[in-house]
């Protein structure tokens, strides 16, 4: 192996450690924040471990073919020591900061679907409802004005035709059904 490739591979090994601190801050500022509870943390943790572990040996392997030396590990530890000491803070401070932003986007979003979807469909509903009170009680009073005008018809002719009603003679078919439907309907709904 060339003195190229080993210095190639600690520089992306470096690389590889720093970038493990980084996503393993996002990581444990993302479960913090979800309130993920205590089993699903011990899983994720080991997805998380299998993850940084399989890209690492992609590296390693994109690097220098997979040669494991010390010098890789010596690589991994600097790059994870440079994140601790230097971007740790600044990186915590900044998942933070998109952590806000996409909760204020939350917020936007939901109020403008209130605004835009929400509260038109609310006020359509509303309308209808008033549209329909308003019509059904434009009904009712037309009815009530007309059954007025015709009082006076129902009162001339009510009893002769009742009188005539009266003399009609019924098949007995339909008396016995009707009462038989009377009986049933009586029965169904009747209180026990």
């Amino acid at each position: 192996m060339t003195l190229h490739v080993q210095f190639l591979t600690m520089g992306v090994m470096f690389a590889s450690g720093t970038g493990m601190g980084i996503l393993f801050d996002v990581y444990r500022i993302l479960t913090g924040q979800l309130r993920v509870p205590r089993w699903a943390v011990a899983i994720l943790d080991l997805v998380y471990w299998v993850l940084a572990t399989l890209l690492v040996f992609q590296m390693l392997y994109t690097s220098n073919q997979g040669q494991l030396r010390l010098f890789v590990f010596i690589g991994l530890f600097a790059g994870a020591t440079f994140y601790w000491l230097f971007l740790r803070v600044g990186t915590v401070k900044a998942i933070h900061f998109v952590l806000k932003v996409f909760n204020w986007l939350l917020e936007l979003g939901e109020k403008v679907i209130h605004l835009f979807i929400v509260k038109p469909i609310r006020l359509l509903y509303k309308g209808l409802l008033l549209l329909i009170s308003f019509l059904a009680a434009f009904a009712l009073f037309v009815y009530k004005i007309v059954l007025q005008l015709l009082y006076p018809v129902f009162y001339l002719f009510g009893k002769p035709v009742k009188f005539l009603w009266r003399q009609i003679r019924w098949p007995s078919w339909l008396i016995n059904g009707w009462k038989s439907v009377r009986a049933l309907v009586h029965q169904w709904f009747a209180k026990k």
